[in-house]
C-alpha cells in the first residue's frame, strides 16, 4: 500500500464531512444532477470513495464502484450494501475493453496524479457511444482551498494533491477529455462557480 492509499484509508471516517465542508453542502445536489445525465449501464463510478455517488446511481443502473482505498469502499458499504466494489488504481482498471455503458466521477479527479492515463482507461472500458460525466471543484477560483488543505484532518500530509491545478477549469477538463479520445465534449462552470462539470462521449467509430 502506498502512502497516499494509507492516507485515504485514514481519513475515510471523515471523508464525507470533508466534502460537505469544501462544497458548503452543495455537492449532494450536483451528484444527483450527474446521475440524471447518465444514459446506459452498467456504470463505472471512478474514485468512488465512500459510495455517495454509487448509491444514487444504483437506483437506476448497475454500478461498479472503483477506488484505490479499501477502507473508503468498506465504509461506503454501510450506505450502499448492494453496490459492487473493486479496489483498483484508476490508471490501471481491471476490466475488459468496452465493459461499461457509462462512467461517472464525482469530485475525485483532483486526487489522480496522472489524469491523462486514467481518462484513457475510462475511454478503453467504455463501449462506443458510452458517456462519461465528471464533476470537480473549481479549485483555482476557490480562495479557501489552501485553508481547507491545511486545516481539514487528513489532507495536510499531501499539502497539495499533485494535479490540483490541472483539471479544475472547463478548458482544462475539455483538453483532458479530448486528448483521451472523447468527442462532443461539453464543460461548464456551475452557476455558483464552485464546481466544474464535464461530459464526453466515446466515438462510435474509430
Amino acid at each position: 500500500m502506498t502512502d497516499v492509499q494509507a492516507m485515504f484509508d485514514r481519513i475515510a471516517p471523515t471523508y464525507d464531512l470533508i466534502n460537505r465542508a469544501m462544497s458548503l453542502g452543495i455537492d449532494q445536489r450536483w451528484r444527483a444532477r450527474a446521475v440524471r445525465e447518465l444514459r446506459e449501464g452498467p456504470v463505472l463510478d471512478l474514485c468512488a470513495g465512500t459510495l455517495d455517488l454509487a448509491r444514487l446511481v444504483s437506483k437506476t443502473h448497475r454500478v461498479v464502484a472503483v477506488d484505490f482505498s479499501p477502507e473508503m469502499l468498506a465504509r461506503g458499504k454501510a450506505k450502499a450494501p448492494g453496490v459492487e466494489t473493486v479496489v483498483a488504481d484508476a490508471k490501471e482498471l481491471p476490466f475488459e475493453d468496452a465493459t461499461f455503458g457509462g462512467a461517472i466521477c464525482g469530485f475525485g479527479v483532483r486526487n489522480i496524479a496522472e489524469l491523462h492515463t486514467a481518462l484513457g482507461e475510462v475511454h478503453r472500458v467504455l463501449r462506443p457511444g458510452g458517456r462519461v460525466h465528471i464533476d470537480n471543484f473549481n479549485l483555482l477560483s476557490e480562495p479557501g482551498w489552501s485553508f481547507f488543505l491545511e486545516t481539514l484532518d487528513g489532507y495536510h500530509p499531501l499539502e497539495r494533491p499533485p494535479n490540483i491545478s490541472k483539471a479544475s477549469t472547463p478548458s482544462e477538463l475539455e483538453t483532458y477529455l479530448e486528448r483521451a479520445g472523447f468527442e462532443r465534449v461539453v464543460c461548464a462552470h456551475a452557476p455558483d462557480h464552485l464546481f466544474v462539470s464535464a461530459w464526453g462521449v466515446k466515438p462510435t467509430t474509430s
